[in-house]
C-alpha cells in the first residue's frame, strides 16, 4: 500500500520539535506500508534561492521537505503571498512525483491546515480518497482558537472534513468536540499517539534515593501551566520535602526568573529544547510526571512517561481520564488548582510505593508501541479503500 501524507506540522530545520508525534506515526506505519510525506514550510533564513527541496529516506518512509523564502509576520499582503508560495511549492512537489510515475492508493492529511487544499484537489481531479488525522488543540475547551479564525478559513476547514473518507482522532474527547462544532458528523476512529518504546523505557538500574524527582515538559507555558507547576512545587518544598523538578522544553527564560523569585534554584533544573532521547533520560531520573495542563487532545508526554514506568500527576480533564486511572498510574487534580497540585505532590511523596512501576511501563508499552498503532492505521486504510463512494 502506498500512502501520500500531507502533514500541517512536521519536524524540519525550522523547528525540529514541531509535529514530532506525526513523524513517529509515519515511522510506525512505514513498517507496514510505503509512506511519502510532502511538507512545506516558510524558512526566514533561506538566502540563496526562492525555495529548496530536501529529500530523506528512512526505509519505506520518504520525506520531502520544501522550504520557501519569507518573512515573519508582516502585512496581509505578505501573508497572502506566503500562502501562494506554500501551495505553489507543495503542488510542484506532488507533480514532480507524478512525472516519476509514482501513484498513490490514498492520501492522508494530518492537521487540517492550508496543505489540505492539495488533498481536496486530488479528490476532485484524480478521484483519490483522503483520510484526515486531527490533533490540533485549538478545538478544545481551554483554547478554542479555531472559532476565532475568519469565516473563510473556518469554511475551508469544514469543507476538508466533510469531504474526507474517514476521520482519525487521538482521543474520543477531541472527536466529541469536532462533532459539536459540526465539522464531522459521521463515526470516527480513535487511535492513540505512538511512543518509541526503544527510547522511552524503564531505566535499567534504579537507584534508591531520599529526594523525589519530578519531570514536567513545557512549550507554550500557558498551555502547560508550567508557572503554576513551579509555584505548587515551591509550596511543596516549603512543607519540608526534598525533591528536584526537571523541566524540559523551550520558552524557559520567564520560568527561570520565577524560580529565582521563589528561591528554589537548587531544586529546579532546566534543560531547554532537547531531543526525545534526552527527554527519555531525564524521565528515567524521575519518579513521577507533573502534567498540569489546561487542555490536550491526547498528551504524548503522558504516554512517554508511562512507558518509562512513571505515574502521572495530571489535570482532571476528560481527555486524560481516557488513558489514566486514579491510584493505578495517576493522581488527578483539578486544572489550575495550584493548592490542589501541592496537595497531590504531598500525597505522592507519602504514598509513592503504591504505584507498580513495572506494571505501568508494561501496560503503556503494550498500548502505545509502533506495531500495535501501525496495525490500527492499516485497518483504517483498508476500510477507506474498500468503502464505496
Amino acid at each position: 500500500m502506498r500512502i501520500l501524507w500531507l502533514p500541517g506540522w512536521f519536524p524540519s530545520r525550522v523547528d525540529f520539535l514541531n509535529g514530532d508525534f506525526i513523524e513517529r506515526h509515519a515511522k510506525a506505519i512505514s513498517e507496514l506500508a510505503d509512506i511519502t510525506v510532502l511538507y512545506v514550510i516558510k524558512d526566514t533564513q533561506l538566502q540563496t534561492a526562492k525555495s529548496e527541496i530536501v529529500k530523506e529516506q528512512y526505509g519505506n518512509l520518504t520525506v520531502y521537505r520544501g522550504y520557501y523564502k519569507g518573512k515573519d509576520g508582516g502585512s496581509v499582503f505578505n501573508k497572502i503571498g506566503s500562502v501562494i508560495q506554500h501551495h505553489r511549492l507543495l503542488f510542484r512537489l506532488y507533480y514532480n512525483l507524478r512525472k516519476k510515475s509514482n501513484s498513490f492508493d490514498l492520501c492522508h492529511v494530518h492537521i487540517v491546515l492550508r496543505q489540505s487544499l492539495l488533498a481536496l484537489w486530488l479528490k476532485w481531479r484524480f478521484k483519490m480518497k483522503y483520510a484526515v488525522s486531527e490533533q490540533n488543540g485549538w478545538y478544545m475547551p481551554g483554547d478554542r482558537r479555531f472559532f476565532r479564525q475568519n469565516f473563510l478559513f473556518r469554511w475551508f476547514v469544514k469543507k476538508i472534513f466533510n469531504n474526507a473518507a474517514a476521520l482519525h482522532v487521538v482521543s474520543n474527547s477531541l472527536g466529541i468536540e469536532l462533532k459539536k462544532a459540526g465539522l464531522f458528523t459521521r463515526p470516527y476512529s480513535v487511535i492513540p499517539n505512538v511512543v518509541n518504546t526503544n527510547v522511552f523505557k524503564q531505566a535499567s538500574d534504579v537507584n534508591s534515593k531520599d529526594a523525589i524527582g519530578f519531570i514536567a515538559i513545557t512549550g507554550d507555558t500557558r498551555h502547560k501551566n508550567t508557572d503554576g507547576i513551579i509555584r505548587s512545587f515551591t509550596a511543596f518544598l516549603k512543607k519540608g520535602y526534598k525533591a528536584t523538578l526537571h523541566i524540559a522544553g523551550p520558552n524557559i527564560e520567564d520560568l527561570k526568573q520565577l524560580v529565582q523569585i521563589n528561591g528554589v534554584e537548587d531544586n529546579v533544573v532546566f534543560y531547554g529544547a532537547v531531543s526525545n532521547e534526552k527527554v527519555a533520560s531525564i524521565t528515567q531520573l524521575s519518579d513521577a510526571m507533573i502534567f498540569f495542563t489546561r487542555y490536550e487532545t491526547f498528551g504524548c508526554v503522558m504516554a512517554e512517561a508511562m512507558c518509562c514506568g512513571l505515574p502521572v500527576i495530571a489535570s482532571r480533564l476528560p481527555v486524560l481520564e481516557e488513558n489514566l486511572k486514579e491510584g493505578v498510574d495517576a493522581l488527578f487534580v483539578e486544572s489550575e488548582d495550584e493548592k490542589g497540585l501541592t496537595e497531590k505532590l504531598i500525597e505522592f511523596a507519602q504514598n509513592r510505593q503504591q504505584f507498580n512501576n513495572d506494571l505501568i511501563a508494561a501496560n503503556a508499552k503494550d498500548k502505545y508501541n509502533y506495531h500495535r498503532v501501525a496495525l490500527q492505521f492499516m485497518e483504517l486504510y483498508q476500510k477507506v479503500l474498500a468503502k464505496e463512494d
